[in-house]
């Protein structure tokens, strides 16, 4: 069907034109109410943008007034608080200018962040407040932020973001993150997920205020009978904050399992998620490199499953020593088939 005429359209023809199921017809006559910018448009606008159309025409109706510089502080209040998260979720976008800054916009952001938190909130609209209030240095949004980021955990990227927010939130995020991994109402991935997301944090987080956060949470853990493959990946994310430093200076716990890791990985009763796990504490202190790189290297030789070997090669090939190479030149015959492919790929 022929498209009108649309410069030969009043006003009120151009808005009606923004209800119609063609989005190209939709986007010619917000392009013609944009050049026109008549102000007799803005109240028939703003009618349609808070009716009861669909939502692609409401947004239509909202981005010709942005667009004309007509949305006001109340507007995005309204479209805030709209009950199509796509809707949403372009409003979220286009109040990032002026929400970064105090004021009513911010207000209205944070109140709908704190709705959506515990809404049937969609992974799109969860991503969009994770983009837009993750930056900002305001620890007043980390609890409403954190709750909702934790409901995505399976999402990979709401997980992106969450890896960008501004650090006031960090410790916000590793709380929650913990109440998951103590929950028992927590399925497996969820749990695994969050222990995951701990253990990143803490690798790349040297400050001393979030080592001692995870310290209040794992110093009365005995690793050297732990059998939670979760738990003993965060001690190995906590024993590597500790990197730079001598063993003397390590906590307790870690102390008293350090030795036993070597062990942990050739010990037959074990899963392999629990040998993997371990495998990840080796390697880390310089006093024990030695040692640790002849256990990783008996563990890609032994009978362990193919995933365990598989995790030695990975530990082992990180490792900053100069006869490693050596090391696997030596096993190289050993290895397999698999195993030499992985080698090969690094």
């Amino acid at each position: 069907q022929p498209l009108p005429d649309l410069t030969q359209l009043a006003i009120v023809q151009l808005i009606e034109q923004l209800q119609s199921p063609s989005g190209t017809l939709r986007d010619l006559a917000m392009q013609q109410l944009i050049w026109r910018n008549d102000e007799s448009a803005e109240s028939l606008l703003r009618s349609l943008a808070t009716s009861d159309a669909p939502a692609e025409n409401r947004i239509a109706a909202w981005g010709v007034l942005r667009a004309i510089g007509a949305l006001r502080d109340d507007d995005f209040a309204i479209g805030l608080a709209d009950r199509d998260h796509n809707l949403r979720s372009v409003m979220l976008r286009w109040s990032e200018p002026a929400a970064s800054k105090q004021g009513s916009i911010r207000s209205a952001v944070i109140e709908s962040l704190n709705k959506a938190s515990s809404d049937n909130t969609s992974p799109r609209l969860a991503l969009q407040y994770v983009l837009t209030t993750g930056r900002w240095d305001d620890a007043n949004i980390s609890a409403p932020l954190t709750a909702l980021i934790t409901r995505f955990l399976d999402d990979k990227w709401i997980m992106v973001a969450a890896s960008m927010i501004h650090p006031v939130h960090d410790s916000a995020l590793a709380r929650t993150m913990l109440s998951v991994l103590d929950d028992s109402k927590s399925d497996q991935t969820q749990g695994d997920l969050a222990a995951q997301w701990l253990a990143r944090w803490l690798a790349s987080n040297s400050k001393e205020e979030s080592r001692q956060f995870i310290a209040d949470v794992l110093e009365q853990k005995d690793f050297s009978t732990e059998t939670d493959s979760r738990t003993i990946l965060l001690g190995a994310a906590w024993l590597r904050s500790y990197q730079k430093e001598s063993a003397e200076k390590l906590p307790e716990p870690l102390k008293r399992a350090l030795p036993s890791a070597r062990e942990r990985i050739g010990d037959s009763s074990l899963s392999p998620a629990v040998k993997i796990a371990w495998i990840q504490w080796l390697g880390t202190m310089d006093e024990q490199a030695s040692g640790d790189m002849n256990a990783l290297t008996a563990c890609m030789t032994s009978d362990n499953p193919v995933e365990v070997r598989r995790a030695a090669l990975n530990r082992l090939r990180v490792l900053p020593d100069r006869s490693t190479a050596d090391r696997l030149i030596a096993v190289w015959p050993k290895l397999g088939n698999e195993l030499q492919a992985n080698l090969l790929n690094a």
